[in-house]
């Protein structure tokens, strides 16, 4: 998966324009690990364009980008609040791994009537 990238910013709000325009893999080496990075994403499903909100967030342990793949708008949900909301349903994760593990919660069948908690908004 290689989307074009049509817009860029910092966390700070400055745009990067020298990123527009190109496919992510040719810029991912030239990307901040200092602030997140907020890209507009497009990829053509079934020919039609699909514009998504990616943003990156350094790992300073593991020296990698975590990826956060959003389509809410930007404007009531800025970088900080993705990267948050992404660490908490990360937590609650862990918490229901480690409850299957300890209480032997494996056993029961919870695909019914379990919602996930998603970052996503209708378009």
């Amino acid at each position: 998966m290689n989307p074009q990238v049509l817009e860029a910013f910092r966390a700070d709000g400055k745009r990067l324009r020298s990123l527009r325009n190109k496919a992510l893999q040719t810029i991912h080496t030239t990307l901040p690990k200092r602030q997140r990075v907020e890209l507009l994403v497009q990829w053509h499903v079934d020919g039609a364009p699909l514009c998504l909100r990616l943003i990156l967030s350094w790992n300073r342990r593991t020296k990698r980008f975590c990826y956060f793949l959003t389509n809410l708008p930007s404007k009531g949900y800025p970088i900080h609040v993705i990267c948050r909301a992404y660490k908490w349903r990360w937590q609650v994760e862990l918490l229901f791994k480690e409850w299957q593990s300890y209480a032997n919660l494996h056993a029961f069948d919870t695909e019914e009537g379990v919602s996930q908690v998603l970052i996503y908004s209708p378009v």
